[in-house]
């Protein structure tokens, strides 16, 4: 596994080295920075002696990477304290180990190796019961990683919003108008389609037309003349009988008509024998 990225030799002020003291202590959270792999340095409790580097019983040097994570721990004592913790991770794949750990991680992730911006939880959750040296045991590991999103900055890829159809174009419609959305002045308004009105019972009949209006006759009962036309005769609708010493001219032109005799006539109508003697002669 090839680990690439931060210089391990520049300084690190802000961040401090995790400390794996008990059985579950845990180091968890975004990878911040990862080293280029370097030969390791044996410990030594002076600060000030010189630092001699590390090799194998084979001979062959001891490599290490260091990988730094954002956690959530902060220490009360530090106020320079970012929570940045700092993982040194020997370069060894022996099953248990911090990198194969961190190897079988990545794999159940389905990624070659761990990259900046990823989640790590490294935990240590024992001793290594079949260690050769019993007074300062191997301590074994286990690890979760999930990968950054492809754009990077998050650790779960969002989801792109599905695109969806255009919404088809309303059909056209005439425009309704009313008095909450009066038409513009330029719009002319259809005409409304003209209502067919039935023509009257008779039309095309010459012989059902209304008669032309006959103003009755009036005659003086007691002279027996005959009164002068009016000029101007009012409507069929409104026409009375005549008021007073009249006599119905025109019912007893129908009973002449109809050939009746005079006294008939009186006894029907009531009209003085004179009256219907003048209205006979005008025949």
């Amino acid at each position: 596994m090839t680990l690439s990225g931060l210089d391990a030799f520049k300084k690190r002020a802000s961040s401090s080295f995790a400390a794996f003291t008990q059985p579950g202590s845990t180091v968890a959270g975004p990878i911040t920075e990862i080293s280029d792999q370097k030969q390791a340095t044996k410990w030594n409790p002076d600060p000030k002696a010189k630092r001699e580097l590390d090799f194998w019983p084979s001979g062959d040097p001891v490599m290490e990477v260091w990988l730094t994570v954002q956690t959530q721990e902060r220490n009360p004592q530090d106020e320079e304290d970012t929570g940045l913790r700092t993982i040194v991770i020997t370069v060894n794949q022996k099953q248990g180990g911090q990198l194969a750990a961190i190897m079988d991680a990545c794999e159940a992730a389905g990624v070659p190796a761990p990259a900046v911006g990823g989640f790590l939880a490294l935990t240590f959750t024992g001793f290594d019961p079949e260690s050769k040296n019993p007074q300062n045991p191997r301590k074994l590991y286990a690890a979760k990683y999930q990968a950054p999103a492809a754009g990077g900055g998050a650790f779960t890829p969002q989801a792109q919003p599905a695109q969806q159809a255009p919404a088809p174009v309303a059909q056209q419609q005439a425009p309704q108008y009313n008095e909450w959305n009066p038409a513009p002045a330029a719009y002319q308004q259809p005409p409304a389609p003209q209502q067919q009105v039935a023509p009257p019972a008779w039309a095309g009949q010459p012989q059902a037309q209304p008669a032309a209006y006959q103003p009755p006759v009036q005659v003086n009962t007691n002279t027996g003349e005959i009164a002068p036309q009016q000029q101007a005769p009012a409507p069929v609708a409104q026409q009375q009988a005549p008021q007073g010493g009249g006599v119905d001219a025109v019912q007893i032109q129908q009973l002449i008509a109809q050939g009746l005799d005079d006294a008939t006539i009186q006894q029907t109508t009531g009209a003085p024998q004179a009256a219907i003697a003048a209205i006979r002669s005008l025949g």
